[in-house]
């Protein structure tokens, strides 16, 4: 089994169980939005332009989840001088509901990962 499989089986798995066990199981129809964007990489023009999409399409729908998959930082001085926090700052106010860690949350050293974590609004995700 290649590791694409190994790492999709559990993600599913999850999802299934959180799903059955959910208020959303038992409705008769429910819509989820879901919303993902990755490699970011500190572009705060193209994001604000997400933010603002999500922010919309929170206000006109009921159920909307929002999720990165990583790599926020690394691209932009003002991100890179401040060590990722702008960032941060940035998916807290869009209200990003979880995160997956990538490569670059790395670039910083691990004081700087900790700091950018316990500074967030949202969860942190993350497997081996």
């Amino acid at each position: 089994m290649n590791m694409t499989k190994k790492m999709l089986y559990p993600l599913l798995f999850t999802l299934v169980t959180l799903f059955a066990f959910s208020p959303l199981a038992h409705a008769t129809e429910r819509t989820l939005n879901i919303f993902h964007t990755n490699d970011i990489h500190a572009t705060f023009d193209d994001f604000g332009k997400v933010s603002a999409y999500i922010n919309q399409q929170r206000e006109a729908e009921e159920h909307v989840l929002y999720l990165d998959a990583g790599d926020f930082a690394s691209g932009n001085p003002v991100v890179d001088l401040n060590y990722g926090k702008p960032m941060i700052d940035v998916f807290n106010l869009a209200g990003l509901d979880a995160f997956t860690i990538g490569n670059h949350e790395f670039d910083y050293g691990q004081s700087y990962l900790q700091e950018n974590i316990e500074d967030s609004s949202f969860p942190w995700l993350g497997a081996i």
